[in-house]
């Protein structure tokens, strides 16, 4: 049997713990709001490539309608504005054209608004540092020429224009033809000369 001073104890105990269990039901959510989950260009990063829009990727998507909007500034280290048109969203990631300028450090600020309905912000910063790409019409860079180098001998011989002695009778043979033909024929033509006149002559003795 509990004794009558402790029941209002009791009582302002229970309700202690429901105003808690309340506070700390209502608190979960408010502490479970989204996050940037991945950037591009991520943050603290040198981005080399060409860039020609940022993108924020939450945990969860955004709320989007009528009373609730997404802001996105990139500025460069001068202050310039290089945001170049309207911010997209495509479930989860948020992005915005960008013109980029010159290169080195740039600041990405944000705003949105948690699935939960309530408003998320943040900002990061990242390098840009293209690499240097030559331009189509430039002249490509000389090689070096090498010296002009001594041919060395060949060790086969080059074909002479002079003839061989090796050739020298191939070529002298149709005139040694020739000349032996030719005193052929003399040697017949003499042959012929002296049977004519010899006919003749023991003709002419056989007459009266």
């Amino acid at each position: 049997m509990t004794k009558p001073g402790t029941r209002p104890v009791v009582r302002r105990g229970a309700g202690l713990i429901f105003v808690i269990g309340v506070l700390l039901m209502w608190a979960s959510p408010a502490q479970a709001h989204d996050y940037l989950a991945s950037s591009t260009p991520a943050k603290d990063t040198v981005f080399t490539e060409p860039l020609e829009k940022v993108s924020l990727t939450f945990n969860e998507t955004p709320l989007q309608g009528l009373e609730t909007t997404s802001h996105i500034e990139m500025t460069a280290a001068d202050g310039a504005q290089v945001i170049s048109g309207e911010v997209t969203v495509e479930g989860a990631t948020l992005s915005a054209p960008v013109q980029m300028k010159q290169p080195g450090p740039y600041t990405v600020v944000w705003q949105t608004v948690s699935s939960d309905g309530h408003p998320i912000s943040g900002s990061y910063s990242f390098t840009w540092q293209p690499a240097v790409i030559e331009p189509s019409g430039a002249p490509a860079s000389a090689s070096p020429t090498m010296p002009p180098t001594s041919e060395a001998p060949s060790s086969t011989p080059s074909p002479s224009t002079e003839p061989s002695s090796d050739t020298q009778p191939v070529e002298s043979l149709p005139a040694m033809v020739t000349v032996a033909l030719i005193v052929v024929v003399l040697g017949l033509v003499s042959v012929f000369v002296v049977r004519f006149f010899k006919r003749r002559r023991s003709g002419g003795t056989t007459q009266p």
